[in-house]
């Protein structure tokens, strides 16, 4: 992976290729090698790109020049290199048939010439994917203080680095991402990694409390205040005194709440409700929503002076399908964990279960990836996970995309002879079902007869 074929330089502490006004990509040399290579200049349109990388990506198309990469593949790490003019390395979000992509990608910066080279590698998978070996990529150098959060995703380590930034400060924070993303999460590992951490850490979410019952939950109330308040109550805001609180979904938060929160943020400051007495409050706000808080400003749905007040430090969490890459060390993760708390032995996943999950729009983001290995884990026979054990919204799906990709099936062209048939077919119900008695029962066979045929055509 340390293969480096141009003029190389660091620049202000940046890895960076520069191309010398001679130096020309010699087409026999690259196209003589097994890592594909792409050259894209700053807009993306491809400058060169070799024999490999066209049998990588299994795309004979793929031009020499001229036309955009994200035609034919949209490389996230070469965007965020040409983005950022930084190095970057990582898996891609591709998995094509018994492999994954892996890619490291250069800035080039030269007076001639301004772009991204791209190194691409084929990375072998296994029929059934044991995590026991899947290891964090060694070369991160970013010291994650969150081991909870789990992902490698360039994306998602930016958020991280915020974070941990973030944690150091006592700046008001403001989380968001779509629900599922683990918002609640990141808040409370910034609290624990904080100078704050020996102190409560209170999570409100403001889109669960009735909305007359609101400003008494954060600012507490005194005798009398309205009917039912014989006793005084402590708030929210005065039970995370010296410690940080978590206002999730602020965006539902009504306006004359607005107003207090306001107070609260600009003065330290809380008063009961039914009491005149100002009540000082040392607390590290962390806000976060699902909503575009920008547009209910411009809508007069949120006060813009606590939008600014809390927006000091943003952070985005992205969502599961801007990160896909990430699913594989997730679900070792969740199945670690619920196979745990269920007390057995954790179950193999089949190749083609864990390809399905790649395919699945996961609106629910990581709750919902959660939920559905749960499900999985219960149903699951033999101490495995096969593709029936899937939620039929996400095999449904899986199975159409496959037929739109095929091109006609092994009935196009000429009429083979019937053992090449039979032999397509049992290929095929292995790779989809992963076990002889899976795939027997998909093809109303019995289990013996299509091991028996697996081992006719050398399949196993």
């Amino acid at each position: 992976m340390n293969f480096k074929p141009f003029p190389y330089k660091v620049v202000n502490g940046k890895e960076n290729i520069e191309m010398d006004k001679d130096m020309v990509i010699l087409p026999k040399v690259f196209d003589s090698v097994d890592f594909g290579v792409c050259v894209v200049d700053q807009t993306g349109f491809i400058r060169y790109a070799n024999e490999a990388l066209r049998e990588i990506f299994r795309n004979p198309h793929i031009p020499d020049h001229g036309v955009s990469i994200y035609r034919y593949f949209d490389d996230e790490i070469m965007k965020k290199v040409s983005k950022t003019r930084v190095t970057f390395e990582g898996h891609l979000d591709f998995r094509i048939g018994n492999y994954s992509i892996y890619t490291k990608a250069y800035p080039i910066d030269s007076s001639e010439f301004n772009g991204v080279a791209s190194f691409y590698y084929k990375v072998e998978n296994e029929n059934v994917i044991d995590f026991e070996g899947f290891k964090k990529n060694e070369k991160c150098e970013f010291d994650n203080p969150f081991p909870e959060i789990v992902g490698q995703n360039i994306g998602l380590i930016e958020t991280l680095k915020v974070a941990k930034k973030s944690s150091r400060v006592e700046s008001t924070i403001l989380i968001t991402g779509e629900s599922g993303t683990g918002k609640g999460l990141l808040a409370r590992s910034i609290h624990e990694n904080s100078q704050r951490k020996d102190e409560n850490f209170v999570s409100v979410n403001c889109g669960a409390i009735p909305l007359n019952l609101i400003e008494s939950e954060l600012f507490g109330y005194e005798p009398g205040a309205f009917t039912g308040a014989n006793k005084r109550k402590i708030g929210m805001f005065e039970h995370a005194h010296n410690g940080t609180i978590f206002l999730d979904e602020i965006g539902d938060l009504p306006l004359e709440v607005q107003v207090k929160l306001l107070k609260v943020v600009q003065e330290k400051e809380i008063s009961r409700l039914g009491g005149t007495e100002s009540i000082h409050v040392d607390v590290r706000i962390i806000a976060a929503t699902h909503r575009d808080l920008e547009e209910m400003v411009s809508k007069n749905l949120f006060r813009e002076d606590l939008y600014y007040r809390l927006n000091i430090i943003p952070i985005y969490i992205p969502s599961l399908r801007e990160r896909v890459d990430d699913i594989p060390l997730l679900v070792s993760y969740f199945m670690n964990q619920i196979s745990e708390k269920m007390g057995i032995v954790r179950p193999q996943i089949s190749k083609d279960t864990l390809d399905a999950l790649h395919t699945y729009s996961w609106e629910g983001n990581i709750r919902e990836l959660q939920n559905v290995l749960e499900r999985m884990i219960v149903l699951s026979e033999d101490n495995r996970i096969d593709f029936e054990n899937l939620p039929s919204k996400i095999s449904k799906l899986y199975r159409f995309r496959q037929d739109e990709n095929n091109e006609g099936g092994i009935l196009v062209g000429k009429l083979k002879k019937f053992e090449e048939y039979e032999k397509e077919i049992i290929k095929k119900a292995l790779k989809e079902y992963g076990s002889f008695n899976s795939a027997g029962k998909a093809l109303g066979l019995t289990h013996k007869t299509v091991a028996s045929k697996a081992r006719k055509y050398g399949l196993v």
